[in-house]
């Protein structure tokens, strides 16, 4: 009896790869993505939003592929603008070069004198050429670098009263399994599956290198986050009721986000998902919480009412007395909520 196969959450029966290879047979001259929707609509297989899960499918049928139970056709040249739709940086083995309209000078003095700051979502085919740029600044400046993103996403471009742009940022799926959030939520993995598309990810965010303002940092984090969910649920159709992000301690001490009301809940064990499992990288990062909802539990499917309240802890010792009472650091008031109650 084969070892059953568990492919983004979804049991794979013996029935299915039966049915995967008359889908298959029946539309051998059509494309994999033609396929893979196929697959979803006899799968009634939805995303939240009420859109096929086709990229789930196409991630099993090329891992039923490679694992020579299935033969799928070969896979098709993309034509130019399907590339460009997809965000790729490459364009016939050069690095793609746009026109766009920033000055990479010095930007800095204090923050009052750039506000109000203005976002621009990014993230969809009427502004192409933003998206492609901000892909570019992201692989160009920031450490981690451009990753193609899968699932549920925003980008943002942010800019000055005077239209100088200072950062981007992104927002996309939560990660699946995250011990220090999934204690901090107290969802049980059946509640973790029903509801994790109500967690986005900061997985994203950059201070372009020539901007030296104090405080900007979580001021952009605080406003975005006013927006966020509004865009998200215009886009996608759903709310979300919490938000994560990983600080890489050896390189950051996570003020921005302390002084933006976000709460750190613990630190990953250094492993990263790998496609069907985890692999030991080596480079803990420390999480962040951010409830958008007094009653995010209660949305995520937890009773609420048998767990303590999400609350800030203690400040880390190397982050200074001095450091916590800059302008906008807000992170020892206890509640992310004050601050925004107080202000709306």
């Amino acid at each position: 009896m084969r070892k059953p196969i568990i492919i983004r959450d979804r049991t794979i029966s013996d029935s299915d790869i039966e049915l995967i290879r008359t889908l298959v047979e029946k539309n051998k001259h059509k494309s994999r993505w033609h396929i893979s929707k196929l697959l979803a609509q006899e799968w009634q297989w939805f995303q939240p939003n009420g859109r096929l899960k086709d990229r789930a499918c196409r991630d099993i049928l090329t891992f039923l592929q490679r694992q020579r139970l299935i033969t799928l056709p070969p896979l098709r040249e993309l034509h130019k603008h399907t590339r460009l739709r997809s965000g790729q940086l490459k364009n016939d083995g050069q690095q793609l070069k746009i026109d766009f309209d920033f000055n990479p000078a010095a930007i800095e003095g204090k923050l009052n004198a750039y506000l109000p700051l203005s976002f621009k979502m990014v993230c969809h085919s009427a502004l192409r050429d933003l998206e492609t740029l901000w892909n570019q600044l992201i692989a160009d400046y920031h450490y981690l670098g451009y990753n193609n993103l899968v699932g549920s996403h925003l980008k943002y471009l942010v800019y000055t009263a005077n239209g100088d742009m200072v950062a981007a940022l992104g927002w996309g799926s939560a990660v699946w399994k995250l011990k220090p959030r999934d204690k901090a939520i107290g969802w049980s993995i059946h509640q973790r599956k029903q509801h994790l598309h109500k967690v986005a990810n900061n997985y994203r965010f950059l201070i372009l290198p020539w901007v030296k303002i104090p405080c900007l940092a979580s001021h952009i984090l605080s406003q975005n986050i006013r927006i966020l969910n509004d865009d998200w649920n215009q886009r996608y159709n759903y709310s979300l009721s919490l938000l994560e992000t990983f600080v890489d301690g050896s390189r950051f001490k996570g003020t921005c986000y302390r002084a933006a009301n976000w709460i750190y809940v613990g630190q990953t064990k250094g492993f990263a998902k790998k496609g069907n499992s985890f692999q030991y990288h080596g480079q803990p990062k420390e999480v962040f919480l951010y409830p958008l909802s007094r009653h995010f539990r209660k949305e995520l499917g937890v009773n609420s009412n048998i767990l303590p309240p999400l609350r800030h802890s203690a400040m880390r010792d190397d982050l200074s007395f001095n450091e916590a009472n800059k302008p906008g650091f807000t992170a020892v008031l206890g509640s992310p909520f004050y601050r925004l109650r107080k202000e709306s």
